[in-house]
């Protein structure tokens, strides 16, 4: 079945977080768990298969994010043969102040807009081949599903 969202769940409102520098190192809370590397690695070998582009990404969370578990995700990425880039490092514009709906958890619509620009240009810049789908007949779907969404944005604000 169609998820007309693709995965996004809409998360409004703002809550203030003051995350200072949470990409400090925390010793021993940074190396995911055997089943979700597992899990991983079965992706990476079916990626391989089908020469289709694999990226490890984190994007920015405050809550749940820090330097121990930074260098175990770049860790994996390297093992794995693949490219990580950690939005917890770059500069979008993030602004804890306006862009948390739960105090730096998850980003809200206006956060995820800059998540999603920046991702959105990291992977035509980075990623060879990867093509615009938009307008395309046979992804039409997804065009209905983006203006929808666009609607459901507006409605919120």
């Amino acid at each position: 079945a169609e998820s007309p969202n693709r995965g996004y769940l809409m998360k409004t409102g703002v809550e203030y977080s003051s995350p200072g520098d949470y990409m400090q190192d925390y010793p021993g809370r940074g190396r995911p768990g055997q089943g979700s590397l597992g899990y991983l690695r079965q992706i990476a070998q079916i990626c391989a298969r089908e020469q289709i582009p694999l990226v490890l990404c984190s994007v920015p969370s405050a809550a749940n994010w820090n330097g121990s578990r930074h260098d175990a995700i770049a860790q994996i990425a390297e093992e794995l043969g693949v490219p990580y880039v950690d939005g917890n490092l770059e500069d979008m514009g993030i602004d804890w102040h306006t862009d948390s709906p739960d105090g730096g958890d998850h980003m809200n619509p206006r956060g995820a807009a800059k998540v999603t620009a920046w991702l959105g240009e990291y992977l035509r810049r980075e990623v060879p081949g990867l093509t615009d789908r938009r307008g395309d007949p046979d992804h039409s779907a997804w065009d209905r599903d983006a203006a929808a969404f666009r609607a459901r944005l507006e409605a919120q604000e």
